[in-house]
């Protein structure tokens, strides 16, 4: 027998029907709870919630499904490391927000104002659902009361107490004894209290955790949680850090973002030791979200150690990084400075640097604007990696494209270029300055017979000071001042034949630059002069397509190149491309590359020699002596890489060169190897073994080549753990045996709602203002992630490391989702 409430008068309460699930509604404008916070629980589920729930529970708790019974988008959104994950079953639509709906089974009694239902009573109102086995409800004051518990569930919540109390009218409610959980961040826990009023919540000796229920891992204990809904920003005083039953940390204050957004406040602190310097370096980030599109992250670099006389940094190091974005501009700004230290020693300033970056977004006019200035060459390296760039820069680049395909871009740059490392040393006035504005101009045609016809031309200049800091000369040394002008015609065409497709392309390029003579002793300047250089590249590519894929293709290759003499034979200053040599050459090159495919396996090779038909030759004076002499051939270069099984690759690289070596006989010359590289990777996929591994030797025209052999594996341990290294030999020219130069050695565990990091490196530096030169350095770093809540461990130099050593290393055991 249905028990409703129908109509709003004590009379009018009565049983209304005997058949079960044909219930009359009684409809009153309240409003009910209206919880925003999305969680869910752990425990049993009611009978009345059944018809709700999409995916069943696999797992024995409320909403908990096991990873392989999960959907596969549900299986993208966690770590593979996880053995479930908390589903939302919610299938109900919204009902209107003044309207409350009151069921159950049978009436059992009414005491004045107040109701009583048992059965399978369900309360509903807007998108908040209360299941229990008992419920009362006070008709004159609103009040709603769970005595015996129940299940209260919205979309992404869902909570069980074990008693409630809930106003319609003040829209506050207090639970007891609940556990709950976040879907979409999978977290879940349990407080002794929950109290609601205003979208805040107040969670008394509260707990959470994103671990899978019953599992080991952490969880964060507090004895007062606030959560707001509108932010999704959770609060927590005295807050405990526990791993398993044991707490490991403590705060007196706690801020969380729930929805796995930064927010202002302080992030995870990284600590590194240096043993070459005896320093310990502990990171302390601070966050600050100013707006949706503006931000700020300010690091404090604490030095604990080190000696001064090593070039040690002293005190602190305080970096910054602004950002902003909206829909026309992105832009960001990093500044750092160590106010007590100047490694450069000629000086009195702090050590510094700053990098601005800011580009268009979404607009005709392309833009970008970069501006970078430092102390000295390595500030930035250090701090970012060491492939940045380090010059003093003022870029700005405009680009236009018209509806015609008609592209346009200028390039305006200057630079202060620092010195190789020995002559870091030197102070910011002597930097050599240079000057690179640019003129891009890109027009395509369409000509008959599906011929495709595209211009460039480019159009540069260089200017160059040449600064005095080794105090040669007396007088100030003039400045080179270079132009270059590239035109180059691109005329292409594309054919199908059935399963073949041929791909026709010829490339007429002509460079013609002017520049002065470069300096004499008496630093007379020559007059200036002009030179050309023409290059004309036809390729044709055949290709073999089945089944929409493709099977083989052939691509033969012809290039001629005609440059006259340079009697100095140089190179143009800072034009340092292939293009920007001075030297003579009248050379034809003729190569090929053929690629195979099938299901599995995949074979690509290429083979390329030069020709020189003639040569210019210059005496120790480097005036030309000789107009001619004999064709010549050149540099024989082979290059294969092999795919199989899509987790094994070979790689070879042969280059052989003219010599008078009896080691290979070729076209009437003699060769012998100049350059080899072998490289092995197995990678079959995330979480198995992966092995990188390639040789090297490098004849470099001397009698002692240089050799390197470098390594790098991940080798899983369990499904959870495993350990990766990094080992790099090294044998320079007159050296006995192979010397290691580098090692990396790390664990990794990746858990369902932790992942940890440790790793350890040990490397040579050859600072040149250390007072004991070159010596071996060991850094110990430690990275640890809660998953949903944040890390510990900022810039981590030696996993970034890791990154450049061993390709696609991030994509084997790292999954922090």
């Amino acid at each position: 027998m249905a028990a409703t409430i129908d109509g709003g008068s004590e009379a009018a309460l009565k049983q209304q029907g005997k058949r079960k699930g044909n219930p009359q509604r009684w409809q009153k404008p309240l409003q009910l709870l209206g919880m925003g916070l999305s969680l869910s629980v752990l425990l049993g589920m009611p009978s009345a919630l059944r018809a709700d729930t999409q995916t069943q529970p696999t797992g024995g708790y409320l909403d908990w499904v096991f990873y392989d019974d999960l959907p596969a988008f549900e299986r993208n959104r966690i770590s593979q490391q996880c053995p479930g994950s908390f589903i939302d079953p919610w299938t109900d639509t919204e009902l209107p927000a003044d309207e409350i709906s009151i069921e159950g089974e049978r009436q059992r009694g009414q005491l004045g104002q107040q109701v009583r239902l048992d059965g399978e009573v369900r309360i509903t109102q807007a998108v908040l659902r209360l299941y229990s086995d008992t419920a009362t409800y006070d008709l004159e004051s609103g009040q709603i009361g769970l005595p015996e518990g129940g299940l209260i569930r919205q979309p992404d919540l869902a909570i069980q107490t074990a008693q409630a109390t809930a106003e319609t009218e003040t829209d506050r409610f207090s639970l007891y004894d609940a556990r709950y959980v976040l879907h979409m961040a999978n977290l879940h826990g349990a407080a002794e209290q929950i109290t609601r009023e205003d979208n805040i919540y107040q969670l008394e000796r509260a707990w959470m955790t994103r671990c899978a229920p019953n599992g080991f891992g952490w969880s964060v204990h507090a004895r007062t949680l606030r959560v707001n809904t509108d932010t999704d920003i959770a609060t927590g005083t005295h807050a405990r850090l526990h791993v398993g039953p044991v707490p490991v940390a403590y705060t007196p204050y706690l801020r969380l973002n729930l929805n796995q957004q930064r927010s202002s406040g302080f992030l995870g602190p990284s600590a590194t030791y240096y043993s070459g310097y005896n320093q310990l370096r502990i990171s302390t980030p601070f966050y600050w979200d100013i707006a949706p599109n503006f931000d700020n992250t300010t690091t404090v670099d604490w030095m604990i150690g080190g000696d001064p006389e090593d070039n040690a940094p002293q005190h602190a190091h305080i970096w910054q990084e602004w950002r902003y974005l909206n829909r026309f501009l992105e832009g960001e700004l990093l500044y750092g400075v160590y106010p007590d230290w100047d490694r450069s020693e000629r000086t009195d300033a702090p050590e510094w640097g700053y990098d601005l970056s800011l580009a268009s977004r979404d607009t005709a006019l392309e833009w970008t604007l970069d501006y970078r200035d430092a102390g000295d060459d390595r500030y930035f390296p250090e701090y970012l990696g060491e492939n940045y760039e380090t010059n003093v820069i003022n870029r700005l680049t405009l680009g236009y494209e018209a509806p015609t395909q008609t592209r346009l871009d200028l390039n305006l740059e200057q630079q202060n270029v620092f010195g190789e490392p020995a002559d870091q040393n030197r102070v910011r006035d002597d930097l050599e300055y240079v000057e690179q504005p640019g003129l891009h101009i890109r027009q395509p045609w369409s000509l008959p017979a599906d011929w495709q016809l595209q211009g460039l031309a480019d159009w540069e200049r260089r200017y160059k000071e040449q600064p005095d800091y080794l105090n040669l000369q007396a007088t100030e040394k003039d400045p080179l001042e270079a132009y270059r002008l590239r035109n180059r015609l691109v005329l292409s065409r594309t054919d199908n034949w059935q399963n073949w497709t041929l791909n026709q392309r010829y490339t007429a390029d002509h460079t013609w630059y002017t520049l002065p003579d470069f300096q004499t002793d008496t630093l007379d300047e020559h007059p200036r002069e002009g030179y050309n250089r023409l290059l004309w590249d036809t390729r044709h590519r055949l290709s073999y397509r089945w089944d929409w894929t493709e099977r083989q293709t052939l691509t033969p290759f012809a290039q001629y190149e005609y440059r006259p003499l340079d009697e100095r034979q140089v190179e143009l200053p800072l034009m340092n491309s292939s293009v920007d040599r001075l030297r003579d050459r009248n050379r034809i090159t003729l190569g090929s590359r053929y690629r195979f495919t099938e299901s599995n396996w995949r074979y690509t090779t290429d083979l390329e020699q030069w020709f020189n038909l003639s040569k210019e030759l210059l005496g120790d004076s480097q005036i030309r002596t000789d107009d001619w002499t004999n064709p010549q051939a050149g540099n024989i270069t082979w290059r294969h890489t092999f795919e199989a099984g899509r987790a094994h690759e070979f790689g070879a690289l042969f280059v052989w060169k003219p010599d008078r070596s009896d080691d290979l006989s070729f076209y009437g010359e003699d060769y012998a190897f100049d350059r080899i590289r072998l490289e092995y990777t197995y990678a079959p996929g995330r979480g198995g073994l992966f092995i990188s591994s390639d040789w090297n030797l490098d004849n470099d025209g001397e009698d002692d080549p240089v050799h390197e052999i470098q390594t790098a594996a991940v080798v899983p341990v369990t499904g959870t753990l495993g350990a990766y290294g990094y080992l790099n030999w090294q044998r320079e020219e007159e050296a006995d045996a192979l010397d290691l130069s580098e090692t990396i050695v790390g664990f990794e565990y990746d858990g369902c709602c932790w992942h940890v990091q440790l790793a350890g490196q040990r490397f040579v530096n050859d600072d040149p203002n250390r007072s004991s030169g070159s010596v071996w350095f060991d850094t110990i770093q430690l990275n640890l992630t809660l998953k949903g809540l944040g890390s510990v461990g900022g810039r981590n130099s030696i996993i970034r490391r890791m990154s450049e050593r061993i390709p696609d290393f991030s994509n084997q055991l790292f999954d922090t989702r």
